[in-house]
């Protein structure tokens, strides 16, 4: 054999070997995760604001990330997940300290099919002068039961806010000023 094609033959050889090594590696076993992006950002309006008013906002609140970790009992065909969100939350300066709660939701589709939404409350903390701040929430212990022949893999958390009518017009008229 030349030794131009024995040097090409062990190169792919070595490719395959190499590649090879990514098919053992364990595949994922916990459902995925995602913010919705039409509920990812809440404008949390002040009472009785004019509604084209930049003011109008007394604070914004984000879903910045999620992400899960679970265990899988094949023998009972579910998982258990933990579940860990991350918020951004903004305010016009101010000297003072404020405290919000501020609902968001958690579901879990296969495809679209909806197959659990439950609401959870986010406090907002914001120290005197701050005025953006960074917070995560785990949700503990999250059972999901696998439909027979299907992997967690098929399944989804998906998290957002609940935007009201006057949130929602609100971002629709304001969203053309934001750079």
């Amino acid at each position: 054999m030349k030794p131009r094609l024995f040097r090409a033959v062990l190169a792919v050889l070595a490719a395959a070997l190499a590649m090879s090594g990514c098919a053992s590696q364990r595949l994922p076993i916990c459902p995925g995760a995602a913010i919705l992006a039409d509920a990812a950002t809440r404008p949390v309006l002040k009472p009785g604001a004019a509604m084209g008013d930049p003011s109008a906002v007394l604070y914004t609140v984000s879903l910045t990330n999620i992400t899960t970790s679970c265990t899988l009992d094949s023998r009972a065909g579910q998982t258990d997940s933990s579940v860990t969100i991350s918020f951004r939350a903004t305010r016009a300066p101010s000297g003072q300290a404020a405290h919000y709660v501020v609902p968001y939701f958690l579901a879990i589709n296969q495809g679209e099919r909806v197959l659990n939404k439950r609401q959870f409350n986010a406090e907002v903390n914001f120290a005197p002068g701050a005025a953006s701040i960074f917070f995560q929430t785990t949700i503990a212990s999250t059972v999901l039961k696998l439909d027979n022949g299907h992997l967690p893999t098929e399944y989804q958390f998906l998290a957002g806010f609940e935007i009201s009518d006057a949130e929602r017009a609100f971002r629709a008229a304001m969203d053309r000023y934001v750079p």
